[in-house]
């Protein structure tokens, strides 16, 4: 987890196109539901609306924040 969040912020500062890889590779991952809400938004700031609503559908499943974000996907 420290290993990733260290990348994380190396790839928004340095390389911000491979933020989406590791959005994908954190979202794999079994983490605390704090995790999973800052991976979730991160991936909304990537406008990655399906990874961010999962996540988030993960954490809350009657979070209307994911039915929002599924909206945008059309």
């Amino acid at each position: 987890s420290r290993v990733l969040n260290n990348l994380t912020r190396t790839f928004a500062e340095r390389a911000p196109h491979r933020l989406d890889q590791l959005v994908d590779v954190r979202a794999a991952l079994p983490v605390s539901d704090a995790e999973r809400q800052m991976v979730a938004a991160l991936a909304e700031s990537r406008a990655r609306w399906d990874v961010a609503a999962n996540l988030r559908e993960q954490v809350d499943p009657d979070d209307a924040a994911v039915v929002q974000l599924r909206a945008r996907l059309n």
